[in-house]
């Protein structure tokens, strides 16, 4: 849904003027003037619940990502005003946000951490032309995926359980997504933004 993550990210950094280091602690107000700016699809009536709930889901993670740019990589700030941007970073220094931080990082490597595989010194992105040659098409991260986690004599059998959780993630965020496209589409979007599969 590359369309609609750039017209919330453009939403942000046009109106970003309330402290809020996690979404689902926004006031009421940003939350309001987020969604009516970006309320650019016409859904038919009694449909806009379905479209607003989508939009939260969507939004919550792009105001992640965007954090996350400017801690990690160093991506400008200068969309946030200086005095909440300073509390932003007392709060990404603070013990309970590196708790936190640390929590999500354990929880995320006990899920698709450490997984085996058995494509030897082959890179991710040599398997992934590898592959694409021989099928003569680009493949998709979960084909590529399958091909590096599971055995070679045997493709329906993941090589660690960890493997096969990460791989159950993967397809339960495509249907996830699957799902709300269609929600946009009954709502009465008459554009949905595509699903970018490869991005999963």
């Amino acid at each position: 849904m590359k369309k609609w993550t750039e017209q919330i990210t453009t939403i942000f950094k046009n109106c970003y003027k309330w402290y809020v280091p996690h979404f689902h602690l926004a006031p009421q107000k940003a939350i309001i003037t987020w969604w009516d700016d970006w309320k650019v699809f016409r859904f038919r009536k009694g449909e806009a619940d379905k479209m607003r709930n989508a939009w939260l889901a969507r939004a919550s993670k792009r105001l992640r990502e965007l954090f996350h740019g400017i801690r990690e990589k160093g991506y400008p700030s200068y969309w946030i005003p200086d005095d909440i941007f300073k509390r932003l970073k007392e709060y990404w220094a603070s013990n309970e946000y590196q708790a936190l931080k640390r929590t999500n990082k354990a929880n995320r490597a006990s899920v698709i951490g450490g997984s085996l595989h058995i494509r030897g010194s082959v890179t991710y992105s040599a398997t992934a032309e590898n592959m694409s040659q021989e099928l003569g098409r680009t493949t998709t991260h979960s084909e590529v995926f399958t091909r590096i986690y599971t055995k070679k004599k045997d493709r329906g059998q993941w090589v660690d359980k960890r493997a096969e959780e990460s791989n159950q993630l993967c397809d339960d965020e495509i249907k996830q997504l699957e799902e709300e496209r269609i929600e946009l589409i009954t709502a009465g979007c008459r554009e949905p933004p595509p699903i970018e599969y490869d991005a999963v």
